[in-house]
């Protein structure tokens, strides 16, 4: 059995762009997708301690977001992806992030799985 644990429209302030190091900081929205291999154990417990704990991702991508700043948002979302995957039970993880360039009329963006 394989369930997806989400996280929608979490919203970080990040500086990172193509214009380093003039870039302003900016809202970045993230949407992440944990593909989960096995929750058996924790519907049989009912213990959160058998499952991967979606707040543990909100904290990965926070960190990167808020952490060094970078060229791309490709390189923001594998770290991120990277790390969600190094926790337990995480079998796939699918990542979107948005963002808004100051006096723009449009979003653009990326989605990466792995």
């Amino acid at each position: 059995m394989t369930t997806t644990i989400f996280v929608k429209n979490l919203i970080i302030t990040g500086t990172h762009g193509a214009h380093l190091p003039t870039a302003q900081p900016k809202e970045f929205k993230i949407d992440i997708e944990v593909d989960i291999s096995d929750i058996t154990e924790a519907v049989a417990t009912d213990d959160i301690a058998h499952v991967y704990d979606y707040r543990h991702a909100v904290a990965i991508a926070r960190r990167v977001i808020e952490g060094p700043s970078v060229h791309l948002i490709e390189t923001l979302a594998n770290s991120i992806i990277d790390e969600i995957l190094t926790g337990p039970r995480v079998a796939h993880v699918k990542l979107a992030i948005t963002k808004r360039e100051p006096d723009s009329d449009y979003d653009s963006g990326i989605t990466l799985e792995k």
